[in-house]
């Protein structure tokens, strides 16, 4: 939660009530930034309903877009340096913070091992990732594949970021405006 007292712009189209340990591992659970949770639930979600067999799964591309990535990964990390003083960061640090994170932690958990990669282009990378998909599934190159984008951005660097961009409303959520 962000405290709103610094903000400008005080909505937004948060996730509540969403426990990330109801469907991953204790011992995974550390490894996943809260945008690679909501990719891997999602990602679960699609191949539950997909109906495919494990060795259609297994050979699937996994295509997954974000913009940013683990932003809480790095902000708790900037944290732990600047304001608590620390010459360390969590060694897992680059890893669960790339933008790859997600469709990495995807294909992992599902022991895929087909083409995966992330898309990062801005607000469009979850359909270039969908498009790529399509594309790849149309000219042959895989027969399945899992494609989506992921997004965690409600943290208090971002949405600063963001005002300071003058993109945020500040009295509703518009998301396409």
């Amino acid at each position: 939660n962000i405290a709103t007292d610094r903000l400008k712009a005080t909505k937004a189209a948060e996730v509540i009530d969403f426990f990330p340990d109801k469907h991953i591992s204790p011992k995974d659970l550390p490894l996943f930034d809260r945008f690679s949770q909501f990719a891997y639930v999602a990602a679960n979600e699609a191949i539950e309903d997909s109906n495919l067999q494990q060795n259609e799964i297994r050979s699937a591309a996994v295509i997954l877009g974000t913009c940013l990535g683990a932003e809480h990964t790095y902000e708790d990390s900037y944290n732990c340096l600047y304001t608590e003083g620390k010459s360390k960061v969590h060694p897992l640090t680059a890893p669960k913070g790339m933008p790859s994170a997600a469709v990495s932690q995807v294909s992992m958990q599902f022991g895929i091992t087909g083409p995966v990669f992330a898309v990062c282009s801005a607000c469009s990378s979850a359909a270039h990732a969908i498009i790529q998909a399509h594309t790849m599934i149309q000219s042959g190159l895989v027969d399945v594949a899992i494609a989506g984008g992921s997004e965690a951005p409600l943290s208090l660097v971002l949405i600063k970021s963001f005002e300071g961009l003058r993109a945020l409303s500040n009295d509703t959520c518009r998301p396409f405006s």
